[in-house]
């Protein structure tokens, strides 16, 4: 997946991105600034979540356009704030979510719960630690298809242990994705291969 970037310009009560071009292929690209520097909102439109003022962003799979409408399957997104659906078990929201985006090859749901929540499988998502729950947005994430990640401030919430899970699983699944982190977490910014600094 490539994504070509054309003087993308986002303001709210100030300016936040201002003509700003790039291009990604293939990567692992850390997004860093201070707290309300656009961090999340340059990530969330890389990841065609939230529209720019002005300027374009395009989409390509094989040197072929992909249009807005198909960009969905393309994209996976996990962040402290996003919300997930609380009287799921967290069992029952792999399946669902896997039914919606389809897992990486060679990996199956049993295979993440063994592995990755035996402790918390059959717990209500409501009632996991912040810990526990960011685990399983990364999961969603990592263990899916999707050809561009965008994960923001990804372990904020985690514990040491944790952190290191999230680590390795970062490098065993980045061959031939694109991966955008938004972070300060320095640890975070050793996985990319390139910093954006706003």
């Amino acid at each position: 997946m490539k994504i070509e970037v054309n003087k993308i310009s986002k303001r709210y009560q100030r300016p936040i991105l201002s003509e700003y071009s790039d291009s990604f292929e293939r990567e692992i690209v850390g997004i860093q600034g201070e707290n309300g520097s656009g961090k999340s909102t340059l990530l969330k439109c890389l990841l065609h979540l939230l529209q720019v003022d002005s300027g374009e962003i395009n989409y390509f799979k094989e040197n072929e356009k992909i249009q807005s409408k198909e960009i969905f399957n393309q994209i996976a997104y996990a962040s402290p704030l996003l919300k997930l659906p609380e009287f799921m078990s967290v069992r029952s929201l792999l399946g669902f979510h896997f039914e919606l985006k389809p897992l990486k090859e060679q990996v199956t749901i049993q295979d993440i719960i063994e592995n990755d929540f035996s402790l918390v499988q059959d717990t209500l998502v409501g009632d996991l630690s912040s810990g526990w729950l960011q685990k399983l947005k990364l999961a969603l994430c990592l263990y899916s298809q999707s050809d561009i990640i965008g994960l923001d401030e990804p372990t904020e919430t985690l514990d040491e242990f944790h952190k290191n899970w999230f680590y390795s699983k970062i490098k065993e699944f980045s061959k031939d994705r694109l991966i955008f982190i938004a972070s300060n977490e320095p640890r975070d910014l050793e996985l990319t291969h390139r910093l954006i600094s706003l």
